[in-house]
């Protein structure tokens, strides 16, 4: 019945995805704000049929440590789910994904209409100084900017060294930093179709205020997302 669920799952999400590109393809051509409606209504869907088809919901904790305006979100990464959730759950944020993101089919074109920071994994200096540049102008504009740490998803109980990017960030845009611990990877593993029933936790900790030294806000950001990521994971599993 997992199997079941989960392949009904990505089939639904396939179909509505379908549909959204049938419906709202002049979106490429009409104002930002057009295409972020159009691609947060998609995902709150895709939310809710995690719920219906898999059983998988989700909580979030601290959202009183979210500040007004531009901020840096530094999130822990163990699934997709907080890739599309955090597009929702934020106001209308700015992603840093690698850029072959943007050929999704069909609803790629849509998601480049949202404006989020594309990068190249080859991490040139000139792709560097151009995620920075696109943050900073984001970020001007009032909208938080999102980072995976890490760089890439790890396993549960997995742990990855951070990368230099996000202190990048802290040191160009001069704001908060708020990191966010989630444990999706316990219901929807890295590398697998299958999702598990069950409730995935997202907790927006203390923000790390800014001026701080490299040293200082790796030991903060990292000590800080540590003992979340631990705290949510011996929620699901004690043992």
């Amino acid at each position: 019945m997992l199997y079941v669920r989960s392949l009904s799952f990505h089939c639904a999400v396939l179909l509505t995805g379908a549909v959204f590109v049938l419906l709202f393809w002049p979106a490429v051509f009409a104002p930002r704000r057009i295409g972020v409606l159009i691609i947060k209504r998609y995902l709150k869907i895709m939310l809710w049929q995690l719920r219906v088809i898999c059983g998988l919901s989700y909580e979030v904790r601290g959202i009183e440590h979210l500040p007004d305006g531009g901020f840096i979100c530094a999130c822990n990464h163990q699934s997709a789910w907080e890739t599309f959730s955090l597009m929702v759950l934020l106001n209308d944020p700015a992603l840093i994904l690698k850029k072959e993101l943007r050929w999704i089919p069909g609803l790629g074109l849509i998601v480049m209409k949202t404006e989020q920071i594309w990068v190249d994994r080859a991490g040139s200096l000139s792709s560097t100084e151009r995620m920075l540049n696109t943050a900073e102008k984001v970020c001007k504009a009032g909208r938080p900017v999102v980072i995976f740490p890490e760089g890439t998803r790890v396993p549960v109980n997995g742990q990855e060294p951070y990368k230099p990017g996000v202190f990048m960030l802290y040191k160009r845009l001069g704001v908060a930093c708020v990191p966010a611990a989630v444990n999706s990877g316990f219901f929807w593993p890295r590398k697998s179709w299958v999702k598990h029933p069950g409730k995935i936790t997202i907790e927006f900790l203390e923000p790390i205020e800014p001026g701080r030294g490299k040293d200082q806000f790796f030991g903060d950001l990292e000590g800080s997302l540590r003992v979340g990521v631990k705290r949510l994971a011996i929620e699901v599993s004690p043992a």
